[in-house]
């Protein structure tokens, strides 16, 4: 994708529209059950490719990144495909799939504190940190009112980090005076 875009001389937007649409499904492909794990190489790896269409520097402070672009990062993503499929799984209705029997075992499992799945227990903080712990125990509820709901409360939640980082990292003093 770099390469084609130097070679063809893309604008900025397009060059963000490719990553979006061919980069990101690659990186984030399974993520509804690997997402539970360390996301910081994916992390690195938007915000080099941010940074090398911005042609800063590599020590320029992620939030700067981030706002120039107004882009939100790779666990965003993540987690709302995390959420969605735990939404699905759990609301489901048919209890001749796996992914339905392997997470009523793994659920069953986790409330006798016989064994703690990573991936419940991601799903969990993830739905706490949201004010949505709640839902948890309930599996009657709107799944694309819940998809659009978690989505905004992830981007919402990065938002009030990104503008504290803004607000209390020295290095981005003239950035505030030139951002709002």
């Amino acid at each position: 994708v770099i390469q084609k875009a130097k070679n063809f001389q893309l604008p900025v937007d397009i060059m963000l529209e490719l990553f979006d649409n061919l980069v990101i499904p690659i990186l984030t492909y399974g993520a509804e059950v690997w997402g539970f794990s360390d996301l910081i190489v994916l992390e690195r790896l938007h915000l080099k490719f941010l940074k090398m269409i911005l042609h800063v520097k590599s020590t320029t402070p992620s939030c700067m990144v981030y706002g120039e672009f107004g882009a939100f990062p790779i666990h965003v993503v993540i987690y709302s495909k995390m959420l969605g499929f735990w939404s699905k799984v759990s609301n489901s209705r048919n209890d001749n799939k796996i992914s339905v029997i392997m997470f009523r075992l793994l659920k069953t499992l986790d409330a006798k504190g016989i064994y703690s799945s990573p991936w419940i227990t991601k799903v969990k903080d993830i739905l706490n940190s949201l004010g949505m712990s709640n839902l948890w125990l309930s599996n009657n509820f709107n799944l694309k009112w819940f998809k659009a709901a978690v989505l905004l409360r992830l981007k919402d939640q990065y938002c009030q980090k990104w503008s504290s980082d803004v607000n209390s990292l020295a290095i981005c003093t003239s950035y505030r005076l030139f951002k709002h």
